[in-house]
């Protein structure tokens, strides 16, 4: 484990088809949230990360420390969007974790994986869990579960553009 690790400068996500930003990071800090295992006191973080791709697109990445946060992990991106599709349908943003009493780790996010050329932006929300033991390590992307939230894809053009001129889907989006 590192004694620290940085977290990537903010970014935006947006839309494909029109390059309409999306509130993700932006111009603050980027999108951060972390969880606690009740069991063994482990600290789990997810935040975007755009260093995957060189910059091209976020991704969701996970660091965990295992000593109340002296030490973590190096990052490394956990979300399931398959590398088959065009690049900007690849982003992933708005993670949240939480962790089950029986140590389960459930992270939430959004991607663009089934947008298209159509008008719109196809957005959808997704749950990716592991349940870590001494052979699954939730540093390891392939550790992680996918479960599609959303029944049929949402259209984000549609959503708010507060005065500040992007894209917003709220305050409270996400796992409690």
């Amino acid at each position: 484990p590192s004694p620290a690790f940085t977290l990537p400068r903010a970014f935006y996500a947006h839309v494909p088809r029109t390059g309409d930003l999306i509130s993700n990071s932006g111009a603050g800090s980027p999108s951060f949230c972390t969880a606690i295992d009740s069991r063994n006191d482990h600290m789990y973080a997810v935040f975007e990360d755009n260093r995957y791709s060189n910059g091209r697109y976020g991704e969701i990445a996970f660091a965990m420390s295992a000593d109340g946060g002296v030490t973590w992990s190096a990052p490394a991106p956990i979300n399931r969007t398959p590398n088959s599709i065009p690049a900007l349908d690849r982003q992933a943003f708005l993670p949240n974790v939480a962790v089950a009493a029986d140590g389960t780790i459930g992270v939430t996010y959004c991607d663009l994986r089934h947008n298209s050329t159509r008008p719109g932006c196809a957005t959808d929300y997704w749950l990716i869990t592991c349940h870590p033991d001494r052979k699954t390590s939730p540093t390891v992307r392939e550790s992680w579960h996918e479960t599609r939230l959303t029944a049929a894809s949402f259209d984000m053009d549609g959503a708010n553009i507060p005065p500040f001129g992007v894209r917003y889907l709220g305050l409270r989006f996400g796992l409690t």
